[in-house]
């Protein structure tokens, strides 16, 4: 399954928790803060509360005949810090269902559940915007059934989508490229 798949399951799954927010299938950037915000403003309030799944890296173990590749992603949450609201509460309440739902509901794709671990919630500048933030990782395994040749060939091919609207979620183009090994 390619990263790009996953990315999909992991935001179908997020999309489902209630009161989610925006979710953004990878980081998201911009030079200007006025248009970063607005990716994870909600146009009612105007609050701040969005999610992003980023990748940090992946591990790969030789298992029998088959290849374990575990995916490390991170989901990164933020929430409009207001402290006589007692966000913090509200937005911990959020995090508790994202990881009950990736514990009772499994990745399309993935071989097992993950078990996802929460760090802190921690105050952080988001753009100009207090918020609180986290950072939850998301170990995502799946098992490859293939010869030692065709796997390594596999692994070097990595498919790419292209975003280039800004705020637009729709994907624009796709290619595929294949490393040298």
């Amino acid at each position: 399954m390619s990263d790009s798949a996953l990315r999909t399951a992991i935001k179908t799954l997020l999309d489902e928790v209630t009161g989610i927010g925006k979710v953004h299938k990878y980081d998201r950037r911009s030079s200007e803060d006025s248009k970063f915000l607005a990716l994870f403003q909600d146009e009612t309030s105007k609050k701040i509360f969005g999610w992003e799944i980023a990748k940090d890296g992946f591990r790969l173990e030789k298992v029998s005949q088959k290849y374990k590749l575990t995916h490390n992603f991170v989901l990164k949450g933020y929430y409009g810090l207001q402290d006589a609201a007692e966000t913090e509460i509200t937005f911990n309440a959020v995090i508790d269902l994202v990881i009950l739902k990736f514990v009772t509901k499994k990745v399309s794709g993935a071989e097992g559940h993950p078990v996802p671990q929460a760090g802190r919630t921690v105050p952080k500048l988001f753009g100009s915007v207090l918020c609180h933030t986290v950072d939850i990782n998301l170990p995502v395994a799946e098992l490859i059934e293939a010869t030692e040749e065709q796997g390594l060939e596999d692994l070097l091919k990595l498919g790419i989508d292209y975003y280039l609207k800004p705020g637009d979620d729709t994907k624009d183009a796709s290619d595929t490229v294949t490393l040298s090994s």
